[in-house]
């Protein structure tokens, strides 16, 4: 492997990990600030387990939008550069790469959306029904 793919693995690396930065910390802040709401739905007989559920189809249709925009982004990019270097429209590279990408979107979604409404459903209802 050359010096330069070398420099541009790291480079994909580094606005990857950046992107995915950004992406996890507005969705854990996101979903803490809908704690007042998560506590209202607990008051008028939501159980802790339905609030989990509406969070976990909430994470699954945001874990789906965000793979197939992702995807059409990367294609847009991917589709040319492959016609222009060796007239292909697949990327030479294995299968395995995009499941990979795909599963750790989703296990990421679910986590930063799951673990922060799992947080927010242990304040006492009161308390966080009234709070900012």
């Amino acid at each position: 492997m050359s010096r330069g793919t070398e420099k541009g693995f790291l480079l994909a690396a580094v606005v990857v990990g950046y992107a995915v930065i950004a992406l996890v910390n507005s969705l854990i802040v996101a979903t803490a600030e809908r704690r007042g709401e998560f506590a209202l739905r607990r008051l008028i007989g939501s159980t802790r387990r339905q609030v989990l559920w509406m969070m976990s189809v909430e994470a699954m249709v945001t874990a789906v939008v965000g793979i197939v925009l992702g995807t059409g982004v990367a294609t847009g990019s991917l589709v040319p550069f492959g016609l222009a270097l060796d007239g292909t429209v697949l990327p030479s590279g294995p299968g395995w790469i995009y499941v990979t990408i795909v599963a750790t979107a989703v296990v990421l979604t679910f986590v930063t959306i799951l673990l922060p409404t799992a947080l927010a459903l242990r304040t006492k209802l009161v308390e966080a029904a009234v709070a900012p």
